[in-house]
């Protein structure tokens, strides 16, 4: 504050200054000039950088770990249907509303339906 009182007049600047630092954006508007005042700066950038990289891949992982449980329930929806050996027009909506769902194609939807079908034999109405 001494140094730059223009720059960290308040608490709500500088709070600006470090929430800008931290994201990384780095406006430039503010800066330190002292070299503890770089220091800190620096410090609270790399921490900013670790921070980020660390929720990225706990969003990453949580994402990842949704689309595989979906995709389990959907080829556990698959194996129900196919229990029967008969894969009937409520059971074909519904895996076709599941395939909608998840974003898969027509073309991936059926390779699993016949990978899974491999187990025993099916027939659709």
């Amino acid at each position: 504050h001494e140094v730059q009182p223009e720059n960290f007049s308040s608490i709500p600047t500088t709070m600006w200054w470090s929430i800008i630092t931290l994201t990384t954006v780095g406006y430039g508007d503010v800066s330190p000039m002292t070299s503890l005042g770089k220091l800190v700066g620096a410090a609270t950038a790399i921490m900013g950088i670790c921070v980020v990289a660390l929720l990225t891949g706990i969003v990453a992982t949580a994402f990842a770990n949704q689309v595989a449980r979906r995709k389990d329930i959907f080829e556990a929806e698959i194996v129900h249907a196919l229990a029967d050996g008969i894969i009937s027009q409520e059971e074909h909506e519904r895996i076709k509303q599941m395939q909608t769902d998840l974003g898969l194609s027509d073309e991936h939807a059926k390779a699993l339906i016949e990978l899974l079908s491999e187990r025993g034999t099916a027939k659709t109405d």
